[in-house]
């Protein structure tokens, strides 16, 4: 961690707790606790890829859907 330089007022104590925060933080740790859990919990894994076919099967039925009803509506609304 870089020294501030001696000209500059010192932090609020607020500020001061949220740079050590910083400072302590590790981002390897958190990614191999996410990791750990993914391994130990086959529910997380199933639950992450229903949600995932989901969101995917809900954007591909969008893209296909939405642009036949759009011209569906039109129709309805011009006659």
């Amino acid at each position: 961690m870089a020294v501030p330089p001696d000209n500059l007022p010192p932090l609020s104590p607020a500020l001061a707790v949220w740079r050590r925060a910083w400072a302590r933080l590790d981002v390897r740790e958190g990614l191999w606790w996410v990791l750990d859990r993914w391994e130990e919990r086959a529910g997380l894994r199933r639950t992450v890829y229903f949600a995932l076919g989901l969101i995917l099967g809900g954007a591909g039925l969008a893209a296909w859907g939405y642009p036949r009803w759009a011209q569906y509506r039109a129709q309805r609304i011009a006659t």
